[in-house]
């Protein structure tokens, strides 16, 4: 299946790997409109994987006569009960950027969420875990080296049109990336960043 758009073009397949798990393969190749935004040739695959868990898997190739360099991120959005409720265990002591203050910090203990948070976690030991009243999600990843924890709390909630004005209570973005740590890729190489979410 092909599905056009005006500056990508996205293949698809899916497969049943067994009763309970499905995967979904996106794939993006380079294009005359990708050329206009990146001069370098790539190939891109998102994998998706529905089951007991969800793994998701992005893998990046070098298609070029030349060497490049990405940053990337799996934008992870969960949903919970009230994020005065919320916290995170596993990044006591991670050294992070906080893009709202434009400095760096030691996290202390667990993270909870009291106001506007857009922080990048270097050198993170995954999994991670977040802790709502009724369930914890772990989150897992491969050929990551960092995380983003990010809400936007009120003033920024109520400016965006995607969201509603108190959504930032029951929302929490947790992404697994390598940025701002950009990853290196010679000519024919290839590098797969994966998160892996479960939860209880």
């Amino acid at each position: 299946m092909i599905t056009s758009y005006p500056k990508v073009q996205i293949i698809s397949q899916i497969k049943e790997i067994d009763e309970k798990t499905t995967e979904v393969i996106l794939q993006l190749l380079p294009s005359a409109e990708s050329f206009q935004l990146w001069s370098h040739k790539f190939e891109l695959l998102l994998s998706i994987i529905v089951g007991q868990e969800l793994a998701l898997s992005l893998t990046t190739k070098n298609g070029d006569a030349l060497a490049f360099e990405i940053t990337e991120a799996l934008h992870c959005y969960y949903s919970i009960e009230n994020i005065s409720n919320v916290h995170i265990e596993g990044l006591a002591d991670k050294l992070y950027f906080d893009s709202v203050t434009g400095k760096e910090y030691q996290q202390q203990g667990n993270v909870t969420i009291s106001r506007e948070v857009d922080r990048i976690y270097r050198k993170v030991d995954y999994p991670v875990s977040l802790h709502d009243r009724s369930r914890t999600i772990s989150i897992d990843a491969r050929g990551s080296a960092s995380a983003i924890v990010w809400n936007p709390w009120q003033e920024k909630s109520t400016a965006m049109t995607d969201m509603e004005d108190d959504s930032y209570k029951t929302m929490l973005c947790v992404k697994t990336t390598n940025a701002p740590d950009a990853i290196q890729l010679a000519p024919g190489e290839q590098h797969t960043l994966t998160s892996i979410v479960s939860w209880s």
